[in-house]
């Protein structure tokens, strides 16, 4: 499935099925989900549908569920870019400095 082709809606229906699934597999009602987000009820309802929910709650809700760790895989690091990495080679250090005392031989 190529999910850059689904539109917002069907991937916000996918996410919600995932969600509940996991829910189910943990043996959790909605209620206890959402008390354990600290969320409304409403919320963990509305994710379930496919509805539209803000991002703060869905780290709460993944955070329950054990998910986060795999949510957070899915956003890669930045790495520097080439030109990044080129201004910064040039910058090791070669060679050490002998350290000079004022008023000693």
């Amino acid at each position: 499935m190529n999910q850059y082709a689904l539109p917002d809606p069907a991937i916000l229906k996918e996410m919600g099925s995932r969600i509940r699934q996991l829910r189910l597999n943990r043996n959790m009602t909605q209620q206890e989900l959402a008390l354990q987000a600290a969320v409304a009820f409403g919320v963990v309802r509305k994710m379930e549908r496919g509805e539209s929910h803000n991002i703060l709650a869905t780290l709460r809700v993944f955070r329950v569920l054990r998910v986060l760790d795999a949510f957070l895989a899915a956003l890669p690091a930045p790495m520097p870019s080439p030109i990044q990495m080129a201004k910064l080679q040039g910058k090791a250090r070669v060679r050490a400095t002998a350290v000079r005392y004022k008023g000693r031989r």
